[in-house]
Parts: C-alpha cells; sequence; structure tokens
C-alpha cells in the first residue's frame, strides 16, 4: 500500500510544481533592461528604465519594486510597491504595463518598454 501511495505522491507533486517551472522560464526569457516610457492619462511621457530578474522581479527608474505572478509567457500580472495592480502583455522585443486594478482609484498609465 506504501508504495503505490509514494508514485502518487511524486506525480501530484511534479503536477504542483509544473506551473512554477514554466513561469521561472517565461521570467528568464525577459529578463535583462527594458527602456521606454510611461503615460498618464491627460499627460505627458515620462522617459524611464526597467530592470527585469529571473526571478520575477523589476525595478523602475521612477522608484517602484514590483513583482509578476501568472506569467505564461505571452501576459502577467503585476503587484508594486507603490500599490498599483495590473497586466503585462510581452513579447520578445517589448512589453506594455497597464495598472487595470488600481486605474480607477489613482488614474490609469500605460508603460511601454522595449530592449
Amino acid at each position: 500500500m506504501n508504495f503505490r501511495m509514494f508514485p502518487g505522491a511524486f506525480c501530484l507533486s511534479s503536477l504542483l510544481l509544473l506551473p512554477v517551472a514554466a513561469q521561472a522560464q517565461a521570467c528568464k526569457a525577459i529578463e535583462g533592461r527594458w527602456t521606454g516610457t510611461m503615460t498618464r492619462d491627460g499627460q505627458s511621457p515620462t522617459a524611464l528604465s526597467m530592470d527585469i530578474t529571473a526571478g520575477c522581479d523589476a525595478s523602475w527608474s521612477l522608484p517602484n519594486q514590483c513583482r509578476l505572478t501568472d506569467v505564461d509567457g505571452g501576459h502577467a500580472k503585476y503587484h508594486c510597491s507603490r500599490g498599483s495592480v495590473g497586466t503585462v502583455r510581452m513579447s520578445k522585443s517589448s512589453l506594455t504595463w497597464r495598472n487595470t486594478e488600481t486605474g480607477p482609484m489613482h488614474g490609469f498609465y500605460t508603460i511601454s518598454v522595449r530592449r
């Protein structure tokens, strides 16, 4: 009986780790320095740079620390130290961040960055 439980437990733990491994691989693909602009509703664009780690952490030149979650290669969610929460659309050479969750409370912005 114990022998039968072990393979089942191994398969279950492997399935639980699969999303973590996929997210780590997706974050590694966008790791590095990105530059572009942040545009707030009704304001002129502001230049910024962003560094993203393979661990899914992002630091902006406008002081903010963010964490990417639910990274699937084409989209992600983010949560920042200054309270912003939103989505990221990703491609090989560009990222577009939008504060879709907190925009109604604090004003919407869009960040467009390239490698």
